[in-house]
């Protein structure tokens, strides 16, 4: 779910670039990105200047400012928006008669969405291994970056909200997709929502594991399958 806003239309770019200009741009973006990666997991981020990524990628500064506006959009990649209005239209839309529960129909929703965005941006890579190798380093330096993981965080929790007012508004056109009848349908959703969260965490962490470093469909399956099993037997707890 996320994330920087950098839309990816579904029908455009659906496979490699074939124009000379086309494909340099996307050659000259990828040495970009292997050298400020490598640098910055190397030497850190804040010890790594532009200057040097320029000199490791054999271009100039100005070059560089054509691609990427700042050192931090570099090492945050792009990231095409999951949560988009039509995304939002189908939860609110969805119906109590269809072969899933409501909160599962959600899940799945989600998750194929993250998934076509995963097929969109790789099937457009000049280098797809290449690809993988700097999403895998992009994914370290989040992790140990207070900054990022706040900007992640937030744009996460908007995310979040979006998809809230969505079901909320959902459930109250379809009582019957309700679950938890005893709770406040604000809480309901919010539990849902943090349900559809868990497991689009569970499928990257899954893909980041794997060989292919994709959240595909086999890695969402593995983590829907995954959580329904560690979540067994949970209705019957109690903490009292």
């Amino acid at each position: 779910m996320t994330q920087h806003q950098d839309s990816e239309p579904a029908t455009k770019h659906s496979g490699p670039p074939t124009g000379r200009r086309e494909r340099n741009r996307l050659q000259t973006t990828l040495a970009i990105e292997d050298v400020a990666t490598r640098l910055f997991l190397e030497h850190g981020v804040d010890a790594v200047t532009v200057e040097q990524i320029c000199e490791g990628a054999d271009i100039s500064r100005r070059s560089f400012f054509n691609y990427f506006e700042s050192k931090a959009q570099l090492l945050s990649g792009p990231s095409a928006s999951v949560v988009t209005p039509d995304l939002l239209a189908e939860i609110t839309e969805l119906s109590a008669e269809k072969r899933l529960p409501f909160p599962a129909q959600v899940v799945e929703l989600v998750g194929r969405a993250h998934i076509e965005v995963q097929k969109r941006r790789h099937a457009r890579s000049i280098d797809p291994a290449l690809s993988r190798e700097i999403a895998r380093r992009r994914a370290v330096l989040i992790r140990t970056s207070p900054e990022l993981l706040y900007d992640r965080h937030r744009s996460l929790h908007e995310a979040k909200d979006r998809l809230k007012e969505a079901i909320i508004a959902n459930l109250t056109e379809h009582p019957a997709n309700r679950s938890l009848r005893d709770l406040p349908l604000e809480q309901e959703a919010r539990l849902l929502v943090n349900m559809v969260t868990s497991t689009v965490w569970s499928a990257f962490a899954l893909a980041h594991s794997s060989d292919s470093g994709i959240a595909d469909a086999e890695a969402f399956t593995a983590a829907t399958r995954a959580l329904g099993t560690l979540h067994a037997g949970f209705d019957r707890l109690s903490f009292e």
